[in-house]
Formats: structure tokens, C-alpha cells, sequence
């Protein structure tokens, strides 16, 4: 899964292989709530075993402000946003 800054997601279907066999990425129609901090990236994404789930950390540019926990449910079309305490980077979600 690639989730973007502006909050897009895509999914490939058949992880790695499933890119080397052609099958490309598509694109996952996320609705949830809360917003991606303004300027922001991603990083330290997580998936689950099966990965169907999907968390990551989200920080602005500017690394005084707060960052976000985003949980994406890849199957089931949704995402959350969970802001961070003030001028709280986020640690790799387990």
C-alpha cells in the first residue's frame, strides 16, 4: 500500500509480485475522519499480516507541529486520522 500527503492511498494487488507480474497499483477509495496535518508525509508505515490494514505516521514539513497516526482499513475502504500531542513526531506503529 502507498498512502500519498494529500491522503490518497493505492493498493497492489499481489504485494511485490503481483508489481513484477504487471498487475500495477490501484487506487482505494478511502472516506474517515480527521485531516492529514498540512504539508505532511509519510513514514514509518505498517501493515498487517495480511495486509488488509495499514498504520503510519504522518509529520508536517514543519516538524513543530503536530504529526498524525493514520490507520487504513485498505478492504474496507476506510481510513482514520488521529492527530499527535503538540510537537510529537510519532514513533513506528506496532
Amino acid at each position: 500500500m502507498a498512502v500519498f500527503h494529500d491522503g490518497r492511498a493505492f493498493v497492489a494487488p499481489g504485494g511485490a509480485a503481483g508489481l513484477a507480474a504487471g498487475s500495477g497499483w490501484l487506487p482505494v477509495a478511502l472516506s474517515g475522519p480527521g485531516r492529514m496535518p498540512s504539508g505532511a508525509f509519510v513514514w514509518s508505515a505498517t501493515s498487517s499480516p495480511d495486509g488488509r490494514q495499514v498504520a503510519a505516521i504522518v509529520r508536517p514539513s514543519d516538524a513543530g507541529s503536530p504529526s498524525a497516526l493514520v490507520l487504513i482499513q485498505a478492504d474496507q475502504g476506510q481510513r482514520e486520522i488521529l492527530p499527535l500531542g503538540d510537537e510529537s513526531e510519532g514513533v513506528p506503529p506496532a
